[in-house]
């Protein structure tokens, strides 16, 4: 399945998925969308990236590792621009079970959770971030009511975020408990 989605003027991911299980395989090409129509659209080949934002520069995020879990692809696609854009690195899954054996062979600096993957609750990435001390966010449409009590003291990153929000977020959950 091929999807296109056009924000903010561009025309910005073109990624193919394989199957509901496996991760995406990259596209991306930049276009510019005026108005409904698209006057020039990037084809879906090679592995050419062109970043539709310049990086942010001296972010204090920057040279991070960051584990990002979530199931909407546009939104995991998005998180991961905004991340290199701080000068992140980053590594995404979408699946509980893909996550904890990742959180085992890399070291992140910092985690975005999306609360619900595919109805499952993401409390055990949670816990295994917590047991390793990595910091994390969670990401969700539900907002903090919507966080298990137990895990309320951890910065909850409201859908739809900006880059700002993202930001700021992520530098609360780095930030040393006084």
């Amino acid at each position: 399945m091929i999807v296109l989605w056009a924000a903010g003027g561009i025309l910005r991911h073109v990624y193919v998925r394989k199957n509901a299980d496996d991760e995406v395989e990259l596209r991306r090409k930049m276009s510019l969308v005026v108005g409904i129509g698209v006057v020039a659209a990037g084809a879906a080949c090679g592995n050419a990236h062109l970043s539709d934002h310049p990086p942010v520069s001296a972010s204090p995020l920057a040279g991070r590792h960051i584990l990002i879990v979530e199931d909407e692809m546009i939104l995991a696609l998005d998180l991961e621009d905004i991340i290199k854009d701080f000068g992140c690195t980053s590594a995404m899954v979408s699946r509980v079970g893909r996550a904890i054996p990742l959180i085992a062979t890399q070291a992140f600096g910092a985690a975005i959770l999306d609360l619900n993957l595919a109805g499952e609750q993401v409390y055990p990435v949670a816990d295994e971030l917590i047991r390793r001390s990595i910091p994390f966010v969670f990401a969700t449409g539900y907002g903090v009511d919507g966080v298990d009590p137990a895990y309320r003291s951890h910065p909850v990153l409201a859908k739809p975020y900006s880059r700002h929000q993202v930001e700021a977020a992520l530098l609360q959950a780095l930030a040393p408990i006084p």
